[in-house]
Order: structure tokens, then C-alpha cells, then sequence
């Protein structure tokens, strides 16, 4: 029982960080896409440079309100950001700066 349960958890730490890294790279792609730097996005989040470096590399857990801000900044739905490649027209909401 020991040896399954152990198994289980770590899947579920596993695929966590899956999860994490898969949000970190879907951040870079969208940041990259628009020709921003990640001082300017993190300015933009409210947060620091290393923290931002920290968000696209996948080394925070990402809560459901962090995905929602940041997909704000970028004006499209959480789906979008899950499912969808980046546009052109994916360009951070100024109305939004700093908000985190």
C-alpha cells in the first residue's frame, strides 16, 4: 500500500511539474511573440525581473490567478493561452499594469 501510494504522489508531483513548465513556456512564447523583454512584463505583472525569469522557467506553482492575470495583459481566455499560439495582435493591456 505504501509503495502505490508513494507512486501516486509522486505522478502527481510529476505531472505538476509538467504543468509548470508547460505555463512557463506557453509565458515565453507569448512574450517573445511580442517583442517584449522580461523586465518589461514583469514591470507590467508587478513583480521583479528574477521573478518573471523564475514564472517562464517553470519554478513556481502557478495559481489559476496568476494564468488569469497574465492573460489579461494579453487579451485572450485562458483556453487561448492553454490551447492557442500566440498572435501578432497578443499585446499586453496598459490598463492592466502593475495589478498583481
Amino acid at each position: 500500500n505504501f509503495y502505490k501510494l508513494f507512486n501516486f504522489s509522486y505522478y502527481l508531483f510529476m505531472i505538476n511539474c509538467d504543468l509548470n513548465i508547460f505555463i512557463g513556456i506557453r509565458l515565453r512564447k507569448f512574450r517573445v511573440n511580442s517583442n517584449y523583454s522580461q523586465l518589461f512584463v514583469a514591470n507590467c505583472l508587478g513583480i521583479s525581473r528574477n521573478a518573471y525569469l523564475n514564472w517562464e522557467n517553470g519554478r513556481i506553482n502557478f495559481t489559476l490567478k496568476q494564468i488569469q492575470i497574465v492573460c489579461e495583459y494579453y487579451n485572450i481566455e485562458i483556453i487561448e493561452f492553454l490551447n492557442g499560439l500566440p498572435t501578432k495582435s497578443n499585446r499586453i493591456n496598459s490598463n492592466n499594469i502593475g495589478t498583481l
